[in-house]
């Protein structure tokens, strides 16, 4: 018979719930876009430079290191639902391509990397480190690195260096010509600059970082004066009416209709971020670019001498010997600040200024924040060097360099390193370490562009320090980095003037107590001293 109709006034029963595995797919698809496939291209730029500059310089296998680092990428984007990058040990690769070590003292120096740092993960003692740095220390630290990527990138993709050591542009015509390198970088920051609403930390509006430039503004006001519009009349409604309080002399927004169209505290229901926004995916562009050119100037042997299937994997065990110059001359010891400051600390306090307070709202943010916290990104990278060294895989660290370009180019989610992943490990296994050939033929003019525009985004992470003092010690801090042109050197220094202030403000105080105290007890001696006398 007909189906039983419900009894008018019933309310309906609500929809079911949908399925964990219906949830898993929409997860997924929010994160497989075209915006995070750009940003996992974001930080080659850094990657292939120092991995080709491994394979040449100690016989690096670039087949188990594309199967390793991909492994890398998939456990970190699986892990913490963060664009976090895979990125060769900058110090530990520079002394392998400048040669005079072997490849064993170079996976010895990542061996001893990853077994430090993997303890200072499990005892927690680099979040006792984390919390013993000031904001303003790190922000400086962020602040030099990045402007030394971007200098770096610049002079890669325009300048090289001719007779005397002295820099000049590159001659304009060719693949590795200043025309094509020029054109690279304009299009690359034109296309990937942060504008409003694209930072969650700036959600609101609130900050001036990525407010239109100059001569959009001054466009827009010409406009609305030709239509007869004030200024006020272009503003939100919220804020429209907090200008014009103030105009009238009450700076404060009055109770009823005028705040009814502002934002309460935000609970849990509150949306996630919204998604990156829809542009060119200059990063990928770039890279298919230079994969093209790339295989165009590999020589027809070098082609044909390339072989499908992946490299074979072995296990070594670095003699004694090998130990000790993996610590020192290859890098190990110079290599572990860097490691725990930029890998460890920085990409902490980035990933909070990216995706903290901004993603799902401030009620939300210390769960979020407990994600990333220092200790869990130390473990994940010191777990990545233990295991992955024995068998030959490249020395690697998250840095927070990679994660702003990653961000820059349209990451948002872990589905950019999980993307990356797979290529990776694809590519691994179809050619191997024969693949090393034509990536040698990458422009750099290509990498350069990248190079830039990463390093200026993780620079721009500096202005979120509150503050002229504040900024005074990042300032100072970046400074001496790059006079140091070392990372751990020019952070001491700028941590070294902050405890110094530190302590000649707490000094300050503290003799200042003494002599008021001191000046105290005499009154009330002379006082009774007086009433003795009377």
């Amino acid at each position: 018979g007909p189906a039983a109709m419900p009894a008018a006034g019933t309310p309906e029963a609500p929809p079911a719930p949908p399925s964990r595995l219906r949830r898993l797919a929409a997860a997924a698809r929010s994160r497989v876009t075209l915006a995070e496939a750009s940003g996992a291209a974001g930080d080659l730029g850094t990657f292939l430079p120092l991995t080709l500059g491994l394979v040449a310089g100690v016989g690096l296998d670039l087949g188990t290191t594309l199967l390793f680092t991909g492994g890398y990428n998939i456990a970190l984007g699986l892990a913490f639902d963060l664009p976090l990058p895979v990125q060769p040990m900058k110090t530990i690769a520079a002394l392998g391509a400048a040669g005079g070590v072997t490849l064993a003292q170079t996976l010895a120096a990542g061996l001893f990397v990853g077994f430090v740092t993997l303890a200072l993960g499990l005892t927690r003692a680099v979040d006792v480190l984390n919390a013993a740095i000031p904001p303003c220390v790190v922000r400086g630290l962020q602040l030099g690195v990045g402007l030394k990527l971007a200098a770096l990138g610049v002079s890669k993709a325009l300048l090289v260096k001719g007779g005397g050591g002295k820099m000049k542009f590159r001659p304009p015509g060719g693949v590795d010509g200043s025309a094509l390198g020029a054109t690279c970088l304009l299009l690359l920051v034109a296309a990937s600059a942060s504008r409003a609403g694209d930072d969650p930390a700036d959600a609101g509006g609130a900050s001036s970082a990525t407010a239109p430039l100059l001569p959009r503004r001054a466009l827009a006001a010409l406009r609305r004066r030709r239509r007869g519009e004030s200024a006020v009349d272009a503003l939100p409604v919220v804020v429209a009416v907090e200008v014009a309080d103030k105009r009238a002399g009450d700076g404060s927004l009055r109770g009823g209709e005028e705040g009814a169209g502002s934002a309460g505290p935000p609970t849990d229901a509150d949306p996630p971020p919204p998604p990156a926004p829809r542009r060119l995916p200059a990063a990928l562009v770039a890279v298919a670019l230079g994969l093209i050119l790339a295989i165009v100037r590999t020589p027809a042997s070098a082609r044909a001498a390339m072989r499908l299937g992946p490299s074979r994997v072995t296990v070594g065990v670095p003699s004694p010997a090998d130990w000790a110059a993996g610590v020192t001359t290859a890098g190990g010891a110079a290599q572990l600040p860097l490691t725990t400051l930029n890998s460890v600390v920085a990409v902490s306090a980035l990933a909070d200024s990216l995706y903290g307070a901004g993603a799902g709202g401030a009620a939300r943010a210390p769960a979020l924040r407990s994600r990333w916290r220092p200790s869990r990104v130390a473990l994940a990278v010191g777990a990545m060097n233990a295991v992955g060294c024995w068998f030959g895989a490249m020395p690697s660290c998250s840095g927070s360099g990679g994660l702003a370009a990653q961000h820059r180019f349209g990451a948002r989610t872990g589905g950019a390193p999980v993307m990356l992943g797979a290529v990776k490990i694809l590519v691994g296994l179809l050619f191997g370490s024969s693949l090393a050939s034509i990536l040698a033929h990458f422009p750099d003019v290509l990498l350069g562009g990248l190079l830039a525009c990463s390093g200026a985004e993780l620079a721009a992470a500096a202005r979120r320090e509150a503050g002229p003092r504040g900024f005074a010690f990042a300032a100072l801090t970046a400074a001496s980095i790059l006079a140091a042109d070392d990372a751990g050197i020019g952070f001491g220094i700028g941590y070294a003037c902050w405890l110094s202030t530190v302590a000649w403000e707490v000094g300050g105080r503290g003799v200042a107590w003494v002599v008021g105290a001191w000046r105290g007890r005499r009154r009330r001696r002379l006082g009774d001293d007086e009433a003795a006398t009377a």
